[in-house]
C-alpha cells in the first residue's frame, strides 16, 4: 500500500526513487538467482502442484485475515518493531546465504539489522528494507510453484484494492504504525536532501510517500522465477514492474492508495505472456 500526506504537484524525484528502488530489487534477485541457478532449490515436493497451489493460496489468505485481526487488536510499537525486524533479518540472511558462506551471511544480516536499529536514518532504513525484501522474495520464489505465486499475487492485489484505500484496514493500520514510529516499508522522500533525514522526520514530511514491504516483495517473486530461465526473461518482467513503479511515482504523495494493484499487473501480465510463449 502506498500512503502518505495530501495530493501535491508531481515531482521527478519521487518517481525516480520508485523506479530506482524496483530496479535495484530486480537486479538483486536476478544476480542471486543466476548465481545459484545450478544449485538444488527448495520446492514443493511430494504433492500434485495443483493441490499445493490451492493449499498455499488458502494458507496465505487465511494468514492475511489473521494478521489483520491481530494488527487491529495489538498495536504496541515494540512488538511490531520486533516482528518487522525479525522478518527482514531473515530476508537479509537468506539473500546473503545464497551468495556467501553461512557464518558470513549471518554476520552480514546481523550487522545490517543492528545498523538500521541504531542509525535511525532514512537511507539506512531503506537499504535494510530492500535487502530484506529481496531475500524474502527469493525465498518465496524458490519455495512455491508458479501458479501459487500468481494466485497469491492476484488474491492479495484484490484484497489490497479494498483494504488499501482510505478508510480500509491496511490503510488504517499502516497509518497507526507509522504514527507510533514503526515504518513497515520504504520511505520515499520528496527531495534528495531528505534521503539521509532521521526516519521520524522523513516520514512526516508532506512531500514524502510510503511503500509497504509487501508491495516490494510480491512483484519480485515473479522476477525471480523468470530469472531462473534467463536474464532476458527477468528483464521482461522487470520492465512491467518499472512501468507500474513509474506510474505510482508520478502520483506523488497522495492519500492511501492500493499500490499492489498496478504492481501486480505490471509483474503478472509480462510473466503470463512469457508462460504463453513457453519462455519460462
Amino acid at each position: 500500500m502506498d500512503t502518505k500526506g495530501q495530493n501535491k504537484p508531481i515531482t521527478w524525484f519521487p518517481m525516480g526513487f520508485f523506479v530506482a528502488s524496483y530496479a535495484i530489487l530486480s537486479a538483486l534477485v536476478t544476480v542471486a538467482v543466476r548465481t545459484v541457478r545450478d544449485r538444488p532449490t527448495v520446492g514443493s515436493i511430494g504433492l500434485p502442484e495443483e493441490l499445493v497451489t490451492w493449499q498455499w493460496f488458502s494458507f496465505v489468505i487465511a494468514g492475511a485475515l489473521v494478521v489483520t485481526i491481530l494488527m487491529r487488536t495489538f498495536r504496541a510499537r515494540l512488538a511490531w518493531e520486533l516482528l518487522l525486524g525479525v522478518a527482514l533479518f531473515l530476508g537479509v540472511w537468506f539473500y546473503a546465504w545464497l551468495l556467501l558462506p553461512t557464518a558470513i551471511a549471518v554476520t552480514v544480516a546481523a550487522a545490517l539489522t543492528l545498523l538500521q536499529g541504531t542509525v535511525r536514518r532514512s537511507l539506512i532504513h531503506n537499504v535494510f528494507i530492500l535487502a530484506g525484501a529481496a531475500g524474502t522474495a527469493l525465498n518465496l520464489a524458490f519455495m512455491l510453484p508458479d501458479r501459487a505465486l500468481i494466485l497469491i499475487l492476484v488474491g492479495l492485489a484484490i484484497y489490497d484494492s479494498f483494504a488499501g484505500r482510505p478508510g480500509g484496514v491496511i490503510a488504517e493500520v499502516a497509518a497507526s504504525l507509522v504514527h507510533r514510529g514503526v515504518i513497515p516499508g520504504l520511505i520515499v522522500p520528496g527531495r534528495a536532501r531528505d534521503a539521509w533525514a532521521p526516519i521520524h522526520d522523513a516520514i512526516r514530511r508532506l512531500d514524502a510517500s510510503f511503500l509497504g514491504v509487501g508491495d516490494l516483495i510480491l512483484p519480485m517473486t515473479l522476477v525471480s522465477r523468470a530469472a531462473v530461465q534467463g536474464i532476458p526473461q527477468a528483464l521482461v518482467v522487470t520492465v512491467g514492474v518499472l512501468m507500474a513503479a513509474a506510474w505510482l511515482g508520478r502520483r506523488g504523495p497522495s492519500k492511501p492508495f492500493p499500490a499492489l494493484v498496478p504492481l501486480a499487473a505490471g509483474s503478472a501480465i509480462p510473466y503470463l505472456l512469457l508462460v504463453a510463449f513457453r519462455l519460462v
